[in-house]
C-alpha cells in the first residue's frame, strides 16, 4: 500500500473559482496578484533548470493563505545541463 501525503489546498482550485458554483470576477489587483504568484513559481523552477509544462486553472491551488501553490508536475522536464560554459 502506497500512502501518498500533501498538504490541504482549503482554497481548491483556480478554475473552480472562475468557473464553479462561487463563480465569481476577479478585479484587477486579484489578477495581477494571481499571475504574479505564477510568475514567481515559474521563475523559481527555471532557476532549477525545470521546465513546467502543464499550466491550467485546474493545477493551480489556492493555499489557505491565498497564495497560488503549482501541482501535478507529470510533464515537467528537467534541461539538460551542456558540458560547455558560457
Amino acid at each position: 500500500m502506497v500512502y501518498l501525503l500533501t498538504d490541504a489546498y482549503l482554497g481548491g482550485d483556480l478554475w473552480s473559482l472562475i468557473y464553479g458554483q462561487k463563480r465569481r470576477a476577479f478585479n484587477e489587483a486579484t489578477a495581477q496578484f494571481y499571475t504574479a504568484c505564477v510568475v514567481e513559481a515559474f521563475d523559481y523552477l527555471h532557476k532549477r533548470h525545470y521546465c513546467y509544462r502543464d499550466l491550467k486553472p485546474e493545477n493551480l491551488m489556492v493555499d489557505s493563505t491565498g497564495f497560488l501553490k503549482i501541482v501535478d508536475f507529470g510533464f515537467t522536464k528537467k534541461e539538460r545541463q551542456n558540458s560547455t560554459k558560457n
